[in-house]
């Protein structure tokens, strides 16, 4: 005895029973599925590589939309929409220590004069606030270049102690002068300082005077600061 199949009724599916949103998208050369980017259809994408649909889904989340209009928006604002923006600062290589070129000898000559002078204006009592700050940032800029060579570091923190003692000095009485052994003191650091202007490569030296006058350009804030608190 035969039995008979049921047969099922065929449902057509209307028009209004479709999927509200476009099928997702499966490439020839990759096993990824995507959906259509925001505000495309499959016909405006299917056709694309894989990694452009990617970018451009990534290029939509960036401007908003993904629509020629919001992408020719953002080309006339000069934004770009391509790649991510690297914000690190840009360094420039430089060879070792040992073969970077060192201050010229007329440069090392200028210094050692710069080095006396400030300390003769200081120990017969003509220096001003400028003569002051200019030692200062001497001693600070070779301070600097000390710790980076590892040369001299004793002897220039104790120039950079005499400065501070100098700079409080000047904040109390308003005088610019050594007190006791500190002019013998003072006279040791210029020759601690003439060595290292020997020995110290240009880039590192340059460096240690643009920290130095960062340093020295706060100090004198604060001095500014505090003169104007103590004014009546």
């Amino acid at each position: 005895m035969l039995s008979a199949r049921r047969r099922l009724p065929a449902f057509s599916k209307s028009p209004q029973e479709s999927p509200p949103h476009d099928p997702p998208i499966q490439h020839h050369t990759n096993n990824d599925v995507l959906g259509p980017p925001q505000g495309a259809t499959v016909d405006q994408c299917s056709a694309l590589p894989i990694t452009r649909i990617r970018r451009w889904r990534w290029a939509s989340r960036a401007t908003g939309g993904s629509t020629d209009a919001d992408r020719r928006s953002a080309a006339e604002e000069g934004r770009d929409v391509s790649r991510k923006r690297c914000r690190r600062k840009a360094v420039a290589p430089l060879p070792p220590r040992g073969l970077r070129p060192r201050l010229l000898p007329d440069q090392v000559r200028d210094l050692a004069m710069a080095h006396v002078v400030n300390l003769d204006d200081i120990a017969r009592g003509r220096a001003g606030a400028e003569v002051l700050w200019q030692t200062v940032g001497g001693v600070l800029c070779w301070l600097r270049v000390a710790e980076v060579l590892g040369r001299g570091l004793q002897e220039m923190q104790a120039q950079h102690d005499l400065m501070m003692r100098l700079v409080a000095r000047h904040g109390a009485t308003g005088r610019i002068l050594f007190t006791g052994p500190e002019y013998q003191l003072a006279r040791q650091g210029i020759v601690t300082m003439d060595l290292l202007a020997e020995i110290v490569d240009r880039p590192t030296a340059i460096a240690a005077a643009e920290w130095a006058e960062a340093r020295v350009a706060r100090m004198t804030a604060a001095a500014e600061r505090a003169c104007e608190a103590q004014t009546p």
